[in-house]
């Protein structure tokens, strides 16, 4: 959704970073907001919910730098090896949601050099969150500005221990306008 700012859409009264703010993440990972069109604005949402917070200066060259800009704020500050991948624009993710990939990384396989990936899954395709160690974010780290994190884990297809769910909005995500429509109806039916 060009020219929105998508940790902000309302869902009946909370944002979709609120959303997120109030999913239960595994001990002792920390949530870091990125943030770069409308830096402040998100800022003081991340803050308001207790989240930490990194602009990324570079925004405009793609959800690249984003990702990295988060990976390096993390790895200043994380004292675990898991790290958990979140897009804001994925706000309807619920708690089994993360239960559930957190339950398939526990028991994932780890590769010689400690490479570990789990991720919700409908039909075998991959959404988020995706759970992976500090070896996979290294990976993700080296990637250039136009990579994509989905080639990473792409090469590591054996290793990803699925979660299967039922959510679609685990994989649907907020781009267009009817998107946010969809997602307000669904939104408001798990509501009520």
């Amino acid at each position: 959704m060009q020219g929105e700012t998508k940790a902000l859409l309302d869902f009946q009264g909370q944002t979709a970073l609120a959303l997120l703010a109030a999913l239960t993440l595994p001990s002792p990972c920390r949530t870091i907001v990125v943030g770069g069109y409308d830096a402040a604005a998100v800022a003081a949402e991340a803050e308001r919910h207790g989240l930490g917070f990194v602009e990324n200066l570079d925004w405009e060259q793609g959800q690249t730098t984003s990702l990295q800009c988060g990976l390096r704020a993390a790895s200043a500050d994380v004292s675990t090896d898991t790290l958990v991948l979140h897009p804001v624009d994925l706000p309807l993710v619920t708690q089994e949601d993360y239960d559930a990939v957190s339950a398939a990384y526990d028991v994932s396989p780890s590769d010689e050099v400690g490479r570990r990936v789990a991720a919700t899954s409908i039909g075998m395709r991959r959404g988020h969150p995706i759970f992976f160690s500090a070896a996979v974010a290294r990976e993700l780290l080296d990637l250039e500005a136009s990579g994509s994190a989905r080639s990473v884990f792409g090469r590591h297809q054996d290793l990803i221990a699925h979660a299967i769910v039922s959510n679609e909005w685990v994989r649907r995500d907020l781009d267009h306008p009817e998107d946010y429509a969809a997602a307000l109806a669904a939104f408001s039916a798990r509501s009520n």
